[in-house]
């Protein structure tokens, strides 16, 4: 009786773009240092980016939070949606979108 309140069309819509942006964000993170390695950046370096990653992605959570109880969840997946397809519409032709990873990238590899 209760699965049937539980499985709405809003859950499972929900359940399945959370299932596609976390399936996406999983398969690049072993991917990053083999892209990272291919640029020349050293082991050290690529091992900052990658730790930096997931530090940021601790400290995040309470204000993502706080975002989602205040503007509920459906508009904050959708606005972060169409960010996401931003940054790799702009990245296909132009390289990484935001500025810092640009100059990260550009300190941790060697000339």
């Amino acid at each position: 009786m209760a699965l049937r309140k539980i499985l709405t069309r809003d859950f499972v819509l929900g359940f399945f773009a959370q299932l596609a942006f976390s399936s996406v964000f999983f398969i690049l993170i072993p991917t990053i240092p083999i892209y990272l390695q291919q640029l020349g950046t050293t082991e050290a370096g690529i091992g900052v980016l990658v730790g930096a990653l997931s530090v940021s992605s601790l400290v995040l959570r309470p204000f993502i939070g706080r975002a989602l109880l205040k503007g509920g969840e459906k508009n904050f997946m959708w606005e972060w949606g169409r960010w996401f397809l931003r940054c790799i519409t702009h990245s296909v032709g132009n390289g990484p979108i935001l500025p810092k990873t640009r100059f990260m990238l550009d300190v941790l590899t060697p000339n």
